[in-house]
């Protein structure tokens, strides 16, 4: 499709009274000086489209204005542009103006709003007819980007590169594998998921394995301060001593009741010695349970809260949402209400033929008798007309307020179930961290082993036995200084035993660090194959890309300090960004390039408006019709030079 402008004519538009552009389809400047109305011509053009200026905003003061800046009452604001479609005119044609009406029993007219006509081919029409003309011939945004060269890059970056790659298309994952030999095992890696998706369940493996080697030192600090010094005792040695030790004491214990006294009390002293033994290294495992379970207890309570805190953030956001939605309700139903109560500027009541009169009703003037009654007609039927036009003008803004107060009241219905949900979620998880610090406060740090009740009572035991014994050798040799050295050793072995095993848990641990310390590794060099897939990727793309481009070259991503790529989209010129220092001209003819290869790939070619045109020496030709805004000093009003 070519679209050519042939004629634009604006009238009291934004300060101009009264201009015509005759460009018959082909290129032109139009010159002036600054605050001649230069860029006022591409806001009518857009504006007789969209209802919009060139820079998007749909609000902006189209009136004239007199010397104190207030607007001129009773003037017709009109566009009006002549397009040829593809070999065939279209004429169209807007009008914005006041409405002036005479309240009951007033003879003074009231302001009391505004009113667009819409006339295609010089044929009135309504406005949803009009849009659905406009619509089938372009829509507003690849308009906007096929007109303006500064419209592209004004876009954010994201729009900019989903429309790139729809330009360019995107690159295949074979095309990027096969561009780089180090990306040869990625297929594997991914395991059937995408990019994006692989990446994040890495990124998930890496937090995990990296809380739990956090963990870890922690763990073995315990172990290590748990851990008694028995770096001066010799195993052998001690046991050598107990047997010796054991012999002296058998030979004092010749008495046969001594003797089973001494036994039952050596039978106590051993079973103790184990029970102590045994003890010391599931007291150091129970304390690393505990301290593991707490530890889980607390970084899953702090979760929750954080959870809760970020849900009230949400709810908070809804509710002020709400509440402006509600604000904007109030104001629709008074705007409703006005409309509803606005009255027609004319009579409650159609003419009656009972006061026909030799008058004519639209001149007063005197009618010849054959006329009277075709006068009042022509009357009546104007009369009707008028109060049909008044009645759909009337409903269609009811309709529209309406509508919209519909659609407010869905969005604040649908938020309020979704605040509901969240608060009920608020609920369930309030509850879920009273129970988490229940079982927290219900945990209990393991008894040392001095404190235990069997221990109590063995030594209990024993002083009874050696009570019996004392009671029954008086005479004979004290065995007491013999059965105290004997445990001072078996001691001694109870912490040799017990530190093997604390020994043997700090092993355990470092193998599994080491073996976790691996596999982060290996996560790692999957994660920079992962980057480098991106970076191919977004080579290649750049390539492909900037191959369709004579002027512009685009970076689609950026290289992050730790290495990692993100995702971007910046034009440039000669290694210089677009906006940063890059010349007025620059930018446009950087601009005219986009306009070329959006509009070889829309398939659209439509007229260009090119603003400080006299900043460019040479300008590029994008190869389709262009209309330069040209500042000129010797030209005190608009003026059109065909070239």
């Amino acid at each position: 499709m070519e679209i050519k402008l042939r004629s634009l004519r604006l009238e009291n538009f934004k300060g101009v009274r009264d201009f015509i552009l005759q460009a018959h389809g082909e290129n032109c400047v139009i010159k002036g000086i600054n605050g001649a109305g230069k860029t006022s011509i591409m806001d009518a053009f857009l504006w007789l489209l969209f209802d919009k200026d060139s820079r998007g905003n749909a609000q902006f003061s189209i009136k004239t204005l007199d010397a104190k800046g207030e607007a001129l009452h009773d003037l017709e604001h009109s566009v009006e542009g002549v397009l040829n479609i593809d070999g065939e005119d279209l004429v169209l044609k807007k009008v914005y103006k006041e409405i002036w009406r005479k309240k009951r029993g007033s003879r003074k007219s009231e302001f009391s709003g505004h009113t667009t006509d819409y006339y295609i081919d010089e044929v009135p029409v309504q406005k949803k007819e009009w849009d659905k003309r406009i619509s089938e011939i372009i829509d507003e945004e690849t308009f906007k980007l096929l007109t303006s060269p500064t419209s592209f890059n004004s876009l954010r970056w994201q729009k900019r590169r989903e429309i790139l790659l729809a330009v360019c298309g995107d690159i295949s994952m074979t095309e990027v594998i096969d561009s780089n030999n180090e990306l040869s095992g990625l297929v594997t890696i991914l395991n059937g998921h995408k990019v994006d998706e692989q990446k994040a369940i890495i990124t998930g493996k890496k937090k995990k394995i990296n809380d739990r080697l956090k963990e870890i030192p922690a763990r073995i600090d315990e172990l290590d301060k748990s851990l008694a010094d028995v770096s001066g005792y010799d195993k052998q040695a001690i046991e050598g001593r107990i047997s010796e030790l054991n012999k002296e004491i058998r030979a004092i214990q010749d008495n046969a009741e001594v003797a089973n006294l001494r036994k039952k009390k050596a039978e106590l002293q051993a079973n103790l010695a184990e029970f102590n033994m045994n003890q010391a290294g599931t007291h150091n495992r129970n304390v690393m349970v505990y301290n593991e379970k707490k530890g889980d207890l607390e970084t899953e309570i702090n979760k929750k809260k954080a959870s809760l805190k970020e849900i009230d953030e949400r709810i908070w956001e809804l509710k002020a949402r709400i509440t402006k939605n509600e604000t904007k309700m109030v104001r629709l139903r008074e705007d409703f209400e006005n409309i509803d109560k606005m009255k027609a500027p004319f009579p409650d009541k159609p003419p009656d033929r009972s006061e026909i009169t030799n008058k004519c009703y639209a001149c007063g003037q005197d009618l010849p008798e054959e006329q009277i009654h075709e006068s009042f007609d022509k009357a009546l039927a104007k009369y009707n007309k008028d109060v049909a036009e008044f009645n759909q003008q009337q409903a269609e803004k009811l309709a529209e307020i309406n509508a919209e107060g519909k659609k407010l009241k869905a969005e604040n219905e649908e938020k309020e179930a979704t605040i509901k949900g969240m608060e009920k979620t608020l609920k369930e998880t309030g509850v879920e961290i009273q129970n988490l610090e229940k079982e927290r406060s219900e945990l209990h740090a393991p008894v040392k082993p001095e404190d235990s009740q069997l221990i109590k009572d063995t030594n209990a035991q024993i002083k009874d036995v050696e009570e019996a014994i004392e009671f029954k050798t008086e005479n004979l040799p004290d065995t007491g200084i013999l059965e105290a050295q004997k445990k001072a050793e078996q001691t001694k072995l109870a912490e040799i035993e017990a530190a093997k095993k604390t020994k043997d848990r700090v092993k355990e641990l470092g193998a599994e660090e080491k073996k976790l310390a691996e596999e982060y590794e290996e996560l790692e060099r999957q994660t920079y194959l992962i980057e480098q897939f991106i970076v191919s990727k977004v080579n290649l793309l750049e390539e492909k890309i900037n191959s369709k481009f004579e002027l512009a070259r685009f970076r689609l991503f950026n290289i992050l300090v730790n290495g990692g790529v993100e995702e971007t989209c910046v034009t440039t010129y000669n290694g210089v960004s677009y906006g940063d220092a890059l010349n007025t001209g620059a930018e446009i003819n950087v601009g005219l390039d986009i306009i070329k290869t959006l509009s070889e790939h829309y398939g659209i070619k439509a007229p260009v408006f090119i603003d400080h045109a006299e900043s460019i020496s040479e300008i590029l030709d994008p190869g389709m019709q262009t209309i330069k805004l040209f500042q000129d000093s010797e030209y005190k009003e608009l003026e059109v030079v065909n070239e």
